[in-house]
């Protein structure tokens, strides 16, 4: 039946021309290629020798029965098909220019003409073509674009197209974009051109978007009506905009990642090859925005290796300092016990087996931080959770401070008993026992306190080191919580410290996700809470 229609349809459009002689030589000898279209389905009833030609088809065979949206290209074609109903629908006259494809597959840049006329047989819509020869305009506006840009490149690219398009394209606004990340629905501009000047970078939406064929791959125009098209388009409805081009910028890999949009509160007149000249600038938008990565990414390892070596010249400096004076104190007690140790009683002996025990402690402190430090900056320090008594590790930090304390003359008191279970990564809560126990002693005088406590909850647990030393200023709390080499104060009795501890401790209770807090103040004492997510305290 519909191959019966089709015959019917061209034999009474044929009749027609037959009928008319003037038009019959209007339409073989014309310049354009024409077709003569089904009205109801749009399908090629009829075509003259200049649309064999252009198309490249042997015989009007190849071409009739076609819908005419098969001879488009590089277009989201069911948009402009839409668009194409409408205008016939409405009785208008309707000119656009995209790209078409012949019956072998070459693609070349036309503009049509299409309009629906009555005739004796009944409505008949006239398809007019041709390909678009305007090189001279064409290649002017090239030529001032390359003029103007093969000089620069990066942002500087950025800021002379946005500018020099919306003067040749006399739009108002003008933007490159980049989608926040693939397949994101958000898009921030690298550079914008509003009303004649540079307007401030921006984020939008993309949901419902004017943009949503070009980010399909698409140079596409929208000549007017945007509004009513794409009533949900936040940039749409911020700048007011009536028409619309947009081109894709893609990465090396393909992806769109990006794109080139000129919008303006008029309808716009395209500029014959405008699309193809947009495209030309968005293909090298591409290579710019990676230029911009790369040196973005470059200077951002640069500065992170430098921070790095400068922390780790810092580091080993403080630690060179720091391990002297309790290895000097190591080898001056043992020069002295090697040499008088007979002409001391037991308990001298003690006292100074005592101090050498508490500097070899505390060198194991430093060169335990040492290590840790390493790995957290190698990222290889990775909690492994497990459910463990608390009191096993506090008992473990107690007994490796015990002498320290009892060589200053503190009470190391533990109010933590069996059966306080955490669950957290049992070594690095045993470092951060260590550092703060430590901490507190180095920073308590002589006759001073330091205890150890936890409070179960039924979400949490909070464990807290509390000391009556010397406190600590407020702006130096939060510094010594970061992961950063800092000069630390010497202790009561000028024990050293890498400043270090502190910030490895909050450091691993985030990898726990736990965290600390600090309470103190200067003169009085501080107190460290440790908070970690509740465990079960029962077997």
């Amino acid at each position: 039946m519909r191959k019966l229609k089709i015959l019917h349809d061209s034999s009474s459009l044929l009749k027609t021309q037959n009928d008319d002689p003037i038009f019959r030589t209007v339409f073989d000898d014309s310049p354009d290629a024409i077709f003569l279209l089904n009205h109801s389905d749009f399908t090629i009833i009829d075509c003259n020798k200049k649309a064999l030609d252009l198309f490249q088809a042997q015989h009007k065979n190849d071409l009739v029965s076609f819908e005419v949206f098969n001879l488009y290209d590089a277009e989201p074609v069911e948009f402009s098909k839409t668009q194409f109903i409408e205008t016939v629908n409405s009785g208008k006259e309707y000119s656009h220019e995209l790209a078409f494809k012949t019956i072998r597959g070459n693609v070349f840049w036309g503009r049509y003409t299409v309009k629906s006329i009555e005739t004796t047989y009944g409505k008949v819509i006239v398809f007019r073509t041709r390909r678009v020869v305007d090189y001279l305009k064409t290649a002017e506006m090239l030529s001032a674009l390359v003029k103007h840009t093969s000089k620069v490149s990066g942002l500087d690219y950025f800021k002379i197209i946005t500018d020099l398009l919306s003067k040749t394209f006399d739009a108002r606004f003008c933007m490159v974009a980049r989608l926040c990340e693939p397949g994101s629905n958000k898009a921030t501009t690298i550079h914008c051109w509003a009303n004649g000047a540079e307007r401030d970078n921006f984020s939008f939406s993309l949901e419902g978007s004017s943009s949503q064929n070009v980010l399909k791959g698409y140079t596409t125009f929208y000549p007017r009506n945007l509004k009513d098209m794409f009533p949900g388009d936040e940039l749409v409805t911020t700048l007011g905009a009536e028409s619309y081009m947009g081109a894709p910028v893609f990465n090396a890999e393909g992806r769109v990642t990006g794109m080139i949009i000129l919008m303006d509160d008029r309808p716009m007149e395209e500029i014959p090859n405008s699309r193809y000249v947009l495209s030309l600038l968005a293909s090298r938008a591409g290579t710019e925005i990676e230029r911009i990565d790369s040196a973005d990414q470059m200077q951002w390892k640069i500065e992170e290796l430098t921070k790095i070596i400068k922390q780790k010249d810092r580091f080993l400096q403080l630690i060179t300092h720091d391990l002297k004076n309790p290895f000097s104190t190591i080898m001056g007690f043992s020069d002295i016990l090697r040499e008088k140790s007979r002409e001391f009683d037991h308990a001298k002996v003690l006292q100074l087996v005592d101090s050498i025990d508490a500097s070899v402690r505390n060198s194991y402190g430093l060169l335990e931080n040492l290590s840790d430090w390493s790995k957290m900056q190698q990222d290889t320090l990775r909690p492994v959770k497990e459910r463990f008594d608390l009191y096993e590790i506090v008992k473990d930090t107690h007994d490796l401070y015990y002498h320290v304390a009892v060589n200053k003359d503190i009470q190391l008191i533990s109010y933590i008993y069996p059966n306080t279970y955490v669950y957290a990564d049992k070594y690095m809560m045993h470092s951060v026992l260590r550092n703060l126990v430590s901490n507190a002693l180095k920073y308590t005088g002589t006759g001073g306190q330091v205890i150890i406590d936890a409070m179960v909850l039924d979400d949490r647990i909070d464990i807290t080191i509390q000391d009556t030393g010397i406190g600590i200023p407020q702006l130096d709390i939060e510094i010594l919580l970061k992961q950063e080499v800092n000069t630390s104060r010497a202790g009561t009795v000028s024990e050293p410290g890498t400043g270090l501890g502190l910030a490895l401790s909050n450091e691993m209770i985030q990898k726990n996700q736990g965290s600390i807090t600090i309470e103190s103040r200067e003169g009085e004492g501080t107190t460290v809470t440790v908070t970690l997510p509740g465990c079960s305290q029962t077997e």
